[in-house]
This record gives C-alpha cells, structure tokens and sequence, in this order.
C-alpha cells in the first residue's frame, strides 16, 4: 500500500467530500444535546458523553443502529468482566494483577484470532479504561455505581444521536454505498487523469475502499442487498482497485491519451453503474500496456456484473469466525503476550506510582495493538497529533473564552465550535479521520471536567503523558517483532477508543 504523502493528508483535513459539512453540523447538534442533558441532570462522565456521540453518529442509519445494538452485549460483557474481578481480587492486589494479566492476555489473543477482532477489541477497552477504578476506589460498590452510570450514559447518548438523525435525515446505507462509490470512481479518475499528464498520482483511498466493501457485505447479511448486488458491490469494489493499482504501478511515458482514455472509462463505468444507460461506449488505448489492461477490466466489470457465477468476479471465500492456525501458529500468542506485557507494565507503573491520571497508556496499549506495524505506528501518530491538537483547542478556550461567558448558553456555543473542528477531521477519510476522535476527547476533557467550572489543567497533561508512556510501552515491546505468516488476513481497526 502506497503511503499517502503530506498533500494527500492536508486534502484529507480541508477537502468538502460530499456529506462532509452536514454530518459536521449533524455531530455538532447531537453533541450539544448530549451535553446539555447531562448538565441539567448532573450527570458523571461529563466529558465521555459528547465523545460517545463520534461513536454512535455513523454515517447512515444502518450502521448507528448495528453499533447501538452491538454496544448493549459489549456492555454486559465488560460489566460482568470487572464485576468478577472485583468479587474475587478485591482486597488482594497480587490476584487482581493475576486476574489483569489473564483477561488481557486472553483478549488480545482474540483479537489476533477471531474474524471480527472487534466484538472483544470493545469491551478490553472500557476494561482497561475502569481498572485503574480499582486502585482508587476504597468501595466495591463505588466501581458498581460508575457501571450504572454508564448505562445511563449509553441510553442518553443513543436518545439524542436517533433524535438527531431523525430531525437532519441521515442518508440510508444504499445512499451511502453509493455515495462511496462515487468517491472512489473520482479518486480513480483523478488519478487516471494525473497519469497522463504525468503529475505526481494522488493516493489511493484502500481503507475507504475496504470499509465500503464491509459495508456491502453487512447489507448483504442484513438482507438489505439481494445476492446479486452483493456480489454486483464486490465487483465494483475490485475493479476501482484494480484499476488504481495498475495507474500506479505503470511507469510514466507512453502515449498521453491512453490513460485520458482510462479516465473517460472510468466517467463511463460509473454511468452504467448509477443506472445511467446513455453513457457513450469506451474508447481504445494506442498501446498494449497497463492503460488497455485498465479498460478490459472496466469492460469486463460491466459485463460480469449481471452474472454472479462469473469466476473473475465471483466473491471471495467465506472465512470462518476463528483463524484456521489459532491453535498452532506461534504468531498470535507471541503478539497476545507482546501486547500485554506492554499493558501490564503500564498497569503497574500506573499502580506503583499512585498516578491515576495517566491511565490513557493501558487504553493506548490496546486501542494501538494492531498486526501491522506500519499501521499500528499511524494510529499512534494520530492518537498523540490529535490529543496534543485537542489539548491546545481546550487550554484556549479554557483560558481565553471560558472567562467570557457567565451561562449555559456561552459554553454550549464554545462546545459546538470545537466540536464542529473536530467533527470535520473525523468525518474525513480514514486516513485522518481517527486524529478527529482524539481531537474530541482531548478538546471535552478540559472543557467539560464537571457541571461546573473548573481551573485545573492537570487533566490534560496526564492524558498526553498516559499517551506517550502507552506508545512507547508498544514500540518498545514490539521492537524487532515482525508480523508472521497468518492464515487470516487482518483488517484495519476502526473502532474508536
């Protein structure tokens, strides 16, 4: 995969993608509801609620809906989970770090394994983000109370974003579909078209194309695709990356108008696939190169698509839920134990130390534990980039704005405004878009500490430094490790944490 380049990164912060600004607006409303229930009903957590809102506010109704009802077992799990642990290792810390070892050990290895690393990635998260709890709570039932609260939070948050999508209209996950089909055959064609002038060629989106082909094959299961529009999807899906990936792999020189040629394919195949059936026929490439291997296989993609036995673009093997070596390649248990010794060791420096306020290094350590290491090393650029840039956003508003207003309403407005910034980072690609959620995160945890106002800024500094000390538990325990041979091909994590 092509890294993306400093330009690629700043179209990704300031380009209007289509939808772009109105689920901005979309986030910020939910986040303004959000907040204003919990001031008036003095609810904890002030500042988890309005990030909540990054996490259910998806893109299309289909996929809020899937995260609200996915998120009620992951609650129940991760309660049972901290429950048993309370229960058994209470008054014996050397059990409860017996007991953290295993539970951690056990989800990444998990995580490496299962199909859907997702349905535990959650749950280790809210995990390792309650059971620093343990060492400051002198009352069971303290650690209980906050569980309830959190259910409380969930529903809240759940409220607001379905009420919020229902007043803006949010667009249906056919609508959304298509909507990344456009992006990506415009993506193509851009770089079809830099090509032949011979520009430096724009970076290819590969997780958005991933994400919409799990999006595709979610509409398939839920029956909102009839079989061969699923497989119609894939075929789509293959061919926009098949064609950006011979674009990039050709070498500059050659006749201009080939890849001019590809370009008004690509407006051509887009056409047919809209249902648009007055698109021109395709024109021909001069020369026998990667250009003319280009339009066969947009040719070929339209002609294949109204026959799902069609073996080029027959869909992919099913895999199963569990990795076929689970139990016999060294490579998941080697990464379960890496992982958490990394997790662990923040842990106790945590415990050790009496520093509560750094407990954002477990949550690093686990929201970062991808396979990958070019992609577990971006994702810790982005958690730090985002923090340090919410951070900012927070201390000055904190101290230049804050002491402006005397009301609910004033504060509310210095919400929506930093929420609006970190909303359109978010609701970019998936490049930067993580970067958005931290932005949220760091950006809440100052403004909103408690209902009321607050002068402490200590919050933040130990966020950053629970962030450095987790990124650097990583590097240092995955120093020399290289990914082994893996049977199940991994997917890039987009759970939020």
């Amino acid at each position: 995969m092509e890294r993306a380049s400093m330009q690629d990164r700043l179209r990704d912060l300031f380009e209007a993608s289509p939808g772009r600004l109105a689920a901005t607006w979309r986030t910020v409303l939910a986040v303004v509801l959000v907040a204003l229930v919990m001031i008036t009903f003095r609810m904890p957590f002030l500042a988890v609620g309005p990030y909540l809102v990054f996490i259910f506010l998806q893109r299309n109704l289909f996929l809020s809906r899937f995260i609200a009802i996915l998120l009620v077992p992951i609650l129940a799990l991760s309660c049972f989970i901290l429950y048993l642990v309370a229960a058994i290792a209470w008054d014996h810390a050397w059990l409860r770090l017996v007991l953290w070892i295993g539970i951690f050990w056990g989800g990444f290895f998990l995580m490496h394994i299962l199909a859907e690393p997702r349905l535990i990635f959650a749950p280790l998260c809210i995990v390792a983000l309650v059971s620093y709890a343990f060492d400051q709570f002198p009352y069971p039932n303290m650690i209980l109370d906050h569980l309830g609260w959190i259910w409380a939070l969930f529903g809240v948050c759940a409220t607001c974003t379905f009420l919020t999508q229902w007043l803006t209209g949010v667009p249906t996950a056919r609508e959304h579909l298509q909507q990344e089909f456009q992006r990506l055959s415009h993506l193509v064609e851009e770089i079809c078209r830099a090509r032949a002038s011979g520009c430096r060629l724009p970076a290819f989106d590969h997780e958005g194309l991933h994400e919409a082909r799990e999006l595709a094959e979610k509409l398939g299961k839920a029956q909102i695709l009839s079989p061969t529009q699923s497989v119609n999807c894939d075929v789509v899906l293959e061919t926009l990356g098949g064609v950006a990936e011979l674009a990039h792999s050709s070498s500059p020189g050659g006749p201009a108008s080939d890849w001019m040629a590809v370009a008004e394919g690509m407006r051509i195949f887009e056409a047919r696939i809209l249902g648009r059936s007055n698109a021109p026929g395709f024109s021909k490439a001069e020369s026998q190169g990667p250009a003319a291997l280009a339009l066969d296989t947009l040719k070929q993609a339209l002609s294949g698509m109204s026959r799902p036995g069609n073996p080029i673009f027959s869909k992919p093997d099913e895999k199963g839920l569990v990795a076929a070596d689970a139990f016999t390649n060294p490579a998941h248990a080697e990464f379960a134990t890496r992982a958490m010794c990394a997790t662990i060791g923040c842990y106790l420096l945590m415990s050790l130390t009496s520093w509560d306020g750094i407990h954002t290094c477990m949550i690093t350590c686990v929201v970062t534990a991808l396979v990958d290491q070019v992609e577990r090393h971006r994702k810790q650029r982005l958690r730090l980039g985002g923090a340090l840039f919410g951070g900012l956003m927070g201390v000055a508003a904190f101290v230049y704005l804050v002491p402006l207003v005397d009301g609910i309403i004033g504060l509310l407005a210095i919400l929506a405004a930093g929420t609006a910034v970190a909303a359109w980072v978010a609701q970019g690609s998936t490049r930067v878009s993580y970067a958005g959620l931290q932005i949220a995160l760091a950006f809440y945890m100052i403004l909103l500490q408690s209902p009321h106002a607050e002068t402490n800024l200590d919050v933040i500094r130990d966020r950053l430094v629970g962030i450095l000390l987790g990124i650097a538990a990583m590097r240092i325990a995955f120093a020399g490790f290289q990914t082994l041979p893996i049977t199940k091909p991994r997917r890039p994590e987009t759970v939020p944490a």
